[in-house]
């Protein structure tokens, strides 16, 4: 009786154990990203996440104007190129790439990102 009990308990133990390890294929009109933080973030809006995990969801699900390469250089992000202020500092003036879209699939308009940008 008790090497019936020893057997079950193995194969019980047996499932559990390769159930983690089976595989499935994803949609192919899906997309998934895994974040390890060290806490929970305070929000997922960037107007208002001032928060060290707040910033890290940010810096690794969001691209900017300008992002940075595997050397860490500033590099273009969803602008075209990295550009040189004028009016003495105080302009930048981009262009955005023409493929660029929100996470919503819709095309980023020049009026939205200068509402998101502009100095109040």
């Amino acid at each position: 009786m008790k090497n019936k009990f020893l057997a079950l308990g193995a194969i019980l133990f047996s499932g559990i154990l390769f159930a983690g390890c089976s595989s499935s294929k994803a949609d192919s009109d899906t997309e998934t990203i895994n974040v390890t933080l060290a806490g929970n973030p305070a929000t997922a809006d960037p107007n208002k996440g001032g928060d060290t995990n707040s910033g890290s969801l940010f810096a690794q699900t969001d691209e900017g104007l300008y992002k940075l390469d595997k050397n860490q250089k500033v590099v273009a992000g969803i602008a075209t190129k990295v550009v040189t202020p004028t009016n003495g500092g105080k302009t930048y003036t981009f262009k955005i790439k023409k493929n660029a879209k929100w996470s919503t699939v819709r095309r980023l308009q020049r009026k939205t990102l200068q509402l998101h940008f502009s100095a109040k």
